[in-house]
């Protein structure tokens, strides 16, 4: 394959993956030969090389062998055709000497010293470290010195520079370094301030801990898996099995408070573990900034030093291969320190898309635990836990009645309660049913459906199943009778939230022993078998229907 196939290959990744830098590649890259398995792409401008270099000759160099089948090297040269300036500023060493040498006899003369000392008194210590360490732009001071008719070649570089030949990356680091040595003067590079970026994570930002979580079957194992991690890192204990931790899941059930309890555990623990938290969207911006700002070096020591990680949100690392490759060194030299890793996404590592397999098998290697949508138990107890912490009285059936209607995710849930709560301090009222329906009557939380009545539910499972409602609730045991009414007992119970005695009065049962055993048994089916739980959605879906 031809040299200018595979740059139409490069450019065509980086408009994919990195379309922001698409103009500059056309602009300011070119290809110049490809020979030998070394690919030489040309640079316009001096400080394009080492960022091509640190940053995409990697993916280059994979490209080019999966075009051509054989390994390649990458070549990163400044353009031969570039101006004199950017010339000067890639070799910098012959331009230099030759005009220092013309007066290198009159450098020891005293009278240059004296000067000096009394300068710094009423300017700064500053202009000493700018003489001491002279920007590319300060070579035109020189000639003013030594303007000898004798060097015309060197005229040529006096002339001011257009802003495009500025190199602005190397000017940035320059006046950084200079304020820093100036003393604690307010930067104008406030991203790149190492220490802020280093203890903002460890602040406590909200009020999402583990005692607020609240946990059943739907979420328990990730409740623990979280809590142990956290109790592991604290305690400087180290668990492979635990590393990373992979929690996934739709969006709006949890996953992000228990991210924050971890790193609010060890923010209140008096190991003082470093935590950092971080959406994996922000992470991506922060390498892009430091990438332009030339501070990966800041970049990689916040992410690289830490006790754990956590991150939310990985799916959104497929498709980006410069985050992806930076995530992936971060991983590895986490891991092999064995620092933890805590990971969340809405999907299992191998369907997240976009994504490379080094990276998928990485996060499937530790402990993969899934959270499912909340049943009506574990939003009853949500429910009951905010109107707790708010001093609210909430009703039991208003309680149920929310729970019912919307248990498919947490925060829908919480913006119900919300606007609950609001609705009847604007009304001066207090929360019952009639109210609750009202407020919530136009945000579509609550549907057009049948008052849910244990004769509804008896109804529906008897339809479903083909039986006749005496035998459901009469005393034969047969299996077709026995099944159904179990899981009519059960709904009655979660759904309805009635008392043990007063399902087993409808049941025609002597106590309530019956029904506690039903449940149970469903329950303890729920956990074993699927075909079980469909059983039971399916009904609840039903039992909405109008």
């Amino acid at each position: 394959m031809d040299m200018f196939s595979l740059w139409e290959r490069i450019l065509s990744y980086v408009e994919k993956n990195d379309h922001q830098y698409y103009d500059m590649f056309l602009s300011q890259l070119s290809p110049c030969s490809f020979a030998g398995g070394v690919f030489t792409i040309a640079a316009n401008k001096p400080f394009l090389i080492p960022w091509i270099k640190n940053l995409y000759a990697p993916k280059i160099e994979s490209i080019i062998a999966g075009a051509t089948g054989v390994p390649a090297v990458v070549q990163i040269i400044l353009n031969p055709n570039s101006p004199p300036e950017a010339q000067a500023q890639a070799q910098p060493a012959p331009a230099v000497p030759e005009p220092v040498s013309v007066p290198a006899p009159s450098a020891p003369e005293p009278p240059v010293p004296p000067v000096m000392p009394a300068a710094p008194a009423s300017q700064s210590p500053m202009t000493m470290a700018e003489e001491t360490a002279p920007f590319p732009e300060s070579a035109p001071a020189e000639p003013k010195q030594a303007p000898m008719p004798s060097m015309p070649i060197d005229v040529k570089n006096l002339r001011p520079k257009s802003l495009d030949e500025i190199e602005l990356p190397s000017i940035t680091d320059k006046i950084r370094e200079s304020r820093k040595s100036s003393g604690p003067e307010m930067s104008l590079f406030p991203q790149t301030a190492e220490p802020e970026a280093e203890e903002r994570p460890q602040e406590v930002k909200n009020n999402n801990t583990f005692d607020n979580f609240v946990f059943g079957n739907c979420n328990r194992m990730a409740y623990e898996a979280a809590l142990a991690v956290a109790n592991q890192v604290a305690s400087g204990a180290y668990n492979r099995s635990f590393n990373p931790l992979f929690l996934y899941g739709p969006s709006g059930l949890g996953k992000t408070h228990l991210l924050h309890a971890i790193q609010n555990f060890l923010a209140s623990s008096p190991s003082k573990k470093k935590a950092v938290f971080m959406p994996c969207e922000t992470f991506f911006n922060e390498l892009i900034l430091a990438i332009k700002s030339k501070t990966q070096e800041n970049f990689r020591k916040k992410y690289r030093t830490v006790d754990i990680l956590l991150l939310d949100d990985v799916q959104f690392l497929g498709g980006r291969d410069s985050s992806s490759f930076e995530f992936f060194n971060t991983f590895n030299i986490l891991f092999e320190n064995q620092k933890n890793i805590v990971l969340t996404s809405d999907t299992t590592p191998e369907n997240i898309k976009d994504m490379e397999e080094r990276l998928k098998s990485r996060f499937a290697s530790g402990l993969v635990v899934q959270i499912s949508p909340p049943d009506v138990d574990i939003c009853c107890a949500i429910l009951e836990r905010y109107a707790e912490n708010d001093g609210i009285a909430m009703p039991k059936d208003v309680i149920n009645f929310v729970a019912q209607h919307i248990h498919k995710n947490i925060r829908i849930l919480e913006g119900a309660y919300n606007s609950i709560k609001a609705y009847c301090q604007l009304r001066h009222c207090e929360i019952t049913l009639d109210v609750v329906k009202e407020a919530l009557k136009g945000n579509n939380y609550i549907q057009d459906t049948r008052e849910l009545t244990m004769d509804l539910i008896i109804d529906t499972v008897c339809s479903q199943y083909n039986v006749p409602k005496s035998k459901l609730l009469g005393k034969s045991r047969p299996k077709n009778i026995v099944i159904p009414r179990q899981i009519a007992m059960y709904l009655c119970r979660t759904d309805l939230n009635e008392p043990y005695q007063s399902i087993a009065d409808v049941f025609h049962k002597n106590d309530h022993t019956s029904v506690l055993q039903a449940c149970r048994r469903v329950e303890k089916q729920l956990d074993s078998d699927p075909t079980m739980k469909k059983t039971i959605e399916s009904l609840r879906e039903l039992l909405k229907k109008p």
